[in-house]
C-alpha cells in the first residue's frame, strides 16, 4: 500500500512539473486592446511552457510608453529590465496561474520580455 501511495504522489508531482502556463501576450504599441483594462476577448494568449509565469510591465523610454503582457521564465526578475539605460519602469509584476496577467495590478517581479521592450524602443526610435 505504501508503494502505491508513493508512486501516486510521484506521478502527481511529475504532472504538476510539466504543466504549462498560459498567458496573455500583447503590447500596447501594436494593440489598443492590451491597455488597462485589457479587452481579453481580443488579445491573444500563448502557452508558455514549463517553468514559466505570466507577467506585465509598463515601461517608458525615448518619449514613448509601452504596456506588455507576456510569458517569463520563473527565475526572471524586475531588476533585469531596470538596468537598461534610458528605460524607466512604472510597473513590473508576475503571477503563476493561467491568464492571470489580465489584471490591472499583479504582485511579484518581472518577466522575460527584455528583448521585446528593447526592440520596441529601438524600432520606434527612428
Amino acid at each position: 500500500m505504501a508503494k502505491i501511495l508513493l508512486v501516486t504522489v510521484l506521478l502527481i508531482f511529475c504532472v504538476v512539473q510539466v504543466t504549462s502556463t498560459i498567458c496573455y501576450n500583447c503590447d500596447s504599441q501594436t494593440s489598443e486592446s492590451c491597455r488597462d483594462p485589457p479587452n481579453t476577448n481580443i488579445i491573444p494568449y500563448f502557452e508558455c511552457g514549463t517553468n514559466t509565469k505570466c507577467g506585465k510591465v509598463i515601461a517608458h523610454g525615448n518619449g514613448r510608453s509601452v504596456l506588455l503582457r507576456a510569458c517569463a521564465y520563473n527565475y526572471e526578475t524586475c531588476s533585469e529590465i531596470a538596468q537598461i539605460p534610458g528605460i524607466t519602469i512604472e510597473h513590473c509584476s508576475f503571477c503563476y496561474t493561467d491568464l492571470c496577467n489580465s489584471s490591472v495590478k499583479l504582485s511579484g517581479g518581472f518577466f522575460a520580455i527584455l528583448p521585446v521592450i528593447v526592440s520596441i524602443f529601438v524600432l520606434n526610435r527612428s
